[in-house]
């Protein structure tokens, strides 16, 4: 967002809980040209006491030192009177505290990251997470399938929306974040099906009696895929909708 003189104003929100210092001192200057100020804590408690009080578009916990148990952060920040229950929440690790944290991707916890990552990486994901596409209402047969080990798995459901960078869908075979699959969407009408490859964004646990979310990133779309699929998109979303829009998920 721009005030009246084209200078940047900051819309969003960070929070940074980052005990040991890691974060690189330039995250915060590469942050604010896109709209985001950063507020940094070095304490697990005092971050936790903040987030609870006032709503933060995003908050990044550094795992090294941090000063209270994650799970009981992530639980806590969640809660639904949380004012951040509904942020976009990326953990920093390396090594063992790798493991807690993926256990909890797609159960509190959005994306999981290398602690040493660079400024511009860290930016990058954050508005990847945060401004993805507008996402459509929209009902296809999507495909895909992956590699485990020696054995090729492949999957078939349903999409609930789709984007022009991604798709979410619910699935029992729910591949780990940052998987790559490849995909064949499926639309009535079309001469052929969308290809394309994709990584797994997030994960989101499903309802009792309900598969797990899994929020697909599109990374290449073959041939003219991607015009077709902006094409359907445009039309869709001009189209008054019969179907249920989608609610907005926790993480």
């Amino acid at each position: 967002m721009r005030d009246n003189h084209g200078v940047t104003v900051p819309a969003r929100s960070v929070l940074v809980v980052d005990p040991a210092a890691s974060v690189p001192e330039a995250f915060v200057v590469v942050l604010r040209p896109h709209g985001y100020y950063a507020e940094t804590s070095a304490s697990g408690k005092a971050a936790l006491d903040l987030a609870c009080a006032l709503p933060f578009d995003v908050i990044v916990v550094v795992m090294d030192g941090l000063d209270t148990g994650f799970g009981d952060f992530i639980r806590r920040v969640r809660r639904p009177d949380s004012a951040s229950h509904e942020t976009t929440l990326l953990a920093l690790a390396d090594g063992p505290a790798t493991v807690p944290a993926r256990e909890l991707l797609g159960r509190g916890v959005n994306r999981v990251l290398a602690a040493d990552i660079g400024a511009d990486d860290l930016v990058r994901a954050i508005i990847e997470l945060v401004e993805s596409s507008p996402r459509v209402p929209f009902k296809a047969v999507i495909r895909f399938r992956l590699q485990r080990g020696t054995e090729q798995a492949i999957a078939m459901c349903q999409t609930e929306d789709v984007s022009a960078t991604g798709a979410f869908v619910r699935t029992e075979m729910a591949p780990a974040a940052g998987t790559q699959v490849h995909f064949e969407l499926t639309v009535p009408g079309q001469v052929g099906p969308i290809r394309g490859t994709a990584e797994v964004a997030r994960l989101v646990a499903g309802k009792p009696g309900q598969a797990p979310g899994v929020g697909l990133r599109f990374l290449h779309i073959e041939g003219d895929g991607d015009s077709r699929l902006r094409a359907l998109l445009e039309i869709r979303s001009q189209r008054p909708s019969t179907e249920t829009g989608p609610r907005k998920a926790p993480p």
